[in-house]
């Protein structure tokens, strides 16, 4: 701690080892070791108050007189820092809120997928004054402008799937579908719509099946057939309570049938045929879980005693 003497009037008390909170009610006290006026005079157990005037009322010990008490000043309060960041990290968080406010994820999909090149695009370059619902290919809850469906399937979409389809939260049914048109993998953020109940993503998608869709509780039906997907089936699509169709044939997919997919008591379809590197016998849950028709590969050996309606077929 050190005094300071600024312009010839009062003192200029430092130290970063004293908190302050600025409060009506609340006073703060520290004291300070023996320190030297500059005429030379001894200061000992130099005391002060902080108040929300923010005036320093100065006394020692030794009753000295202090002039100019009230121009005395303290460093910033540590807290005042934390309110600054603080501060700053709410206008940083405002600031995405509104960008995503202002994202049209159907505008992303139409530009990302070479929406000119579509075979209908109907009102998709549309006025902002406009509904988003009357576009081809979108369905809207009634008097809402909450997008509930998007059928865009075998429309010469080409390009990669926008993440920002998540944002379409009140989403129950996407169907997208461009033989040798789509490109690149399937969004992991999709895993974020909620709502989803029936999901169909064909046309040359790469990459894995995303783990996240094992999290859409409401799905009824996943179908990513006729693409180059790779991997192995997650096992966290044993998580889908509701499912009732799989649709994974015609795809590069590896390894054995997971057998969490017997958890999946609703499903009556289960379609994995064409992925030859698939192999392994179908596990003893998923055989237990009848009714199911089974399409299977010839990697795949059916040993249930019923369902296995595939013949193996190379």
């Amino acid at each position: 701690m050190s005094l300071q003497q600024p312009h010839g009037k009062g003192y200029v008390i430092e130290d970063e080892k004293c908190r302050y909170i600025e409060d009506e009610t609340e006073t703060e006290t520290c004291k300070m070791s023996e320190r030297r006026w500059s005429n030379g005079s001894s200061l000992v157990d130099f005391r002060y108050s902080f108040q929300a005037s923010r005036n320093l009322d100065c006394h020692d010990s030794s009753q000295e007189n202090i002039d100019n008490e009230d121009e005395v000043k303290k460093p910033r309060p540590f807290y005042k820092k934390k309110r600054f960041y603080f501060g700053i990290a709410v206008l940083i968080a405002g600031a995405i809120l509104l960008y995503q406010s202002e994202i049209d994820p159907l505008e992303k999909l139409y530009l990302a997928t070479n929406g000119t090149g579509w075979y209908r695009n109907d009102y998709w370059m549309y006025e902002e004054s406009e509904s988003v619902c009357i576009r081809y290919g979108v369905v809207c809850r009634p008097g809402t402008d909450d997008v509930i469906e998007l059928n865009l399937g075998s429309n010469g979409l080409s390009g990669s799937l926008p993440t920002e389809l998540a944002l379409l939260r009140s989403l129950e049914r996407l169907y997208i579908s461009s033989f040798n048109g789509l490109a690149g993998t399937i969004p992991t953020e999709y895993g974020k719509l909620k709502n989803m109940q029936s999901l169909t993503l064909s046309g040359d998608l790469t990459g894995p099946i995303p783990t996240e869709l094992g999290k859409l509780e409401k799905l009824r039906t996943l179908r990513l057939s006729a693409n180059e997907l790779t991997g192995t089936i997650p096992t966290e699509l044993g998580n889908l309570k509701s499912l009732e169709s799989l649709f994974l044939e015609n795809n590069d997919l590896d390894g054995t049938i997971p057998r969490e997919l017997g958890q999946l008591k609703a499903m009556t379809i289960l379609s994995v045929k064409k992925n030859d590197q698939l192999y392994g016998p179908v596990p003893q849950e998923v055989c237990e879980n009848m009714p199911i028709w089974l399409m299977y590969g010839c990697g795949v050996k059916c040993e249930c005693t019923r369902g296995c309606d595939e013949p193996c077929t190379p």
